[in-house]
């Protein structure tokens, strides 16, 4: 049987309306758990977003994946979310997030009350000396912010927001009749070519 060119022309027009999709997906706003939110900092993993067309026996399939080895598994994690009590993630990769983020840390001096809560603006940072006369550095708040956030994840998870699984499933309703029709062209041209059909 010759190869189906009509069939898979249709299925990698299929896959890369999939990976467009899914990249608008990632970049929309989403309400989880009553806030809305963008779960999108960088842009690197909507970037990577990808797919391929691959053979296995005769069948052939289409791989939703990412370019990037590196961010496989965090495409994972923002697709289907992270159940609870699970082991929390590195804290320098919620550094870098805060980084990129802008996230700024509350005051937490003890002795001026009026100050507690308020956001610390960067000019204003200064070491702090704990109960035992040490000195903290900036560096060393951010980081026990980011492992306090990473446990907190580790212990209450977080929700997926299906990114590519709803662009499968908004595209598919527009493609299943060209892939059907695709496929009956492909097989009608082997036909005529095997000389059943004029």
């Amino acid at each position: 049987m010759s190869e189906l060119k009509t069939y898979r022309q249709v299925l990698n027009e299929f896959a890369q309306a999939v990976v467009d999709d899914a990249k608008a997906n990632l970049s929309a706003w989403h309400t989880i758990n009553g806030k809305r939110r963008r779960r999108i900092a960088t842009g690197n993993l909507r970037d990577s977003l990808s797919y391929r067309l691959w053979k296995r026996g005769k069948n052939d399939v289409v791989i939703f994946t990412t370019t990037s080895k590196k961010i496989r598994d965090y495409a994972d994690v923002i697709e289907e979310g992270r159940r609870p009590d699970s082991t929390p993630p590195p804290y320098g990769r919620i550094l870098e997030w805060m980084k990129v983020k802008k996230i700024k840390l509350r005051n937490v001096d003890a002795e001026n009350l009026m100050k507690r809560s308020q956001y610390i603006k960067g000019g204003e940072f200064k070491l702090k000396k704990t109960k035992k006369g040490k000195t903290i550095t900036e560096n060393q708040l951010y980081t026990r912010a980011a492992i306090r956030i990473a446990k907190a994840i580790g212990k209450n998870g977080i929700v997926g927001i299906h990114y590519f699984k709803d662009a499968i499933d908004n595209t598919f309703d527009d493609y299943k009749d060209k892939i059907a029709n695709a496929i009956r062209i492909d097989i009608e041209k082997q036909l005529k070519e095997d000389k059943y059909i004029q």
